[in-house]
């Protein structure tokens, strides 16, 4: 767990981490709940009264891969694949970064 190795480092020795049992880390700090949280940039961003400090190192590898497919039992395929092709378009990366996606070519 990326909070563990986190948390777990001699430079936090002391640091008091309760998880949230009320959602994601992003809603516990909007709603008062801690001074910090370890979570997905895009699950960070939607809240106005909470701030994105910097990403983790990239030594703690904590980053999630993501990938999309169409079934080929899908009754429109065709267009699924068309919707597909339209959100990976080079024109969308954009909007992708805005949101705190960072998408792999």
């Amino acid at each position: 767990m990326i909070r563990d190795k986190v948390i777990n480092r001699p430079e936090f020795a002391g640091v008091n981490s309760p998880v949230s049992t009320r959602g994601e880390g992003g809603q516990a700090l909007a709603r008062g709940e801690g001074d910090m949280a370890i979570q997905a940039i895009c699950e960070i961003l939607p809240y106005k009264q909470i701030e994105l400090v910097a990403p983790l190192p990239r030594d703690l590898a904590a980053w999630i891969d993501m990938s999309t497919a169409v079934s080929s039992r899908a009754a429109h395929r065709y267009d699924a694949l068309k919707f597909i092709r339209y959100l990976l378009r080079p024109e969308s990366d954009s909007i992708w970064k805005a949101k705190g996606l960072e998408r792999f070519k």
